[in-house]
């Protein structure tokens, strides 16, 4: 680990059956990497079609806390003024669009829908095994 928290990480296998089997193992991952984000687009997709303008019609009309109390029912992340900052750097309209798409399903319950077809694709894609890298002093 260097000064700036960087580290690098390689594996030299020698064996010829072992780096195979390794090789397989990392096709495995990045096919299932692949279809849990080809799931979670496609229920994006769905969801924003569907759902988005109703979701951001609840908002119209309101001040910017009044969104943030909505969105954060006032307590945890964003904090208000990271929230001001987010919508000055963003826009309140792209800002509201990445975070539907971030909540689908806390977005669905804000406007009482319950859509079985983007809920299916969110419980197939969290069936499918996730790998992720060990972070190095954990």
């Amino acid at each position: 680990m260097n000064d700036w928290g960087g580290s690098r990480k390689f594996t030299r296998i020698h064996c010829e059956p072992c780096r195979k089997a390794q090789e397989e193992i990392q096709r495995q991952r990045d096919a299932n990497n692949r279809q849990r984000e080809t799931l979670l687009e496609e229920a994006k997709a769905i969801a924003r079609e569907r759902y988005l303008a109703t979701w951001l019609g609840q908002f119209e009309g309101l001040t910017k806390k009044d969104i943030w109390c909505r969105l954060t029912k006032g307590e945890g992340y964003p904090v208000l003024q990271t929230f001001y900052r987010h919508v000055r750097d963003t826009g309140l309209q792209r800002y509201l669009t990445r975070w539907f798409e971030d909540h689908i399903l806390i977005a669905l319950e804000q406007v009482s829908v319950t859509d079985a077809e983007v809920i299916g694709l969110l419980q197939r894609r969290d069936a499918i095994p996730q790998y992720r890298e060990r972070h190095p002093w954990q």
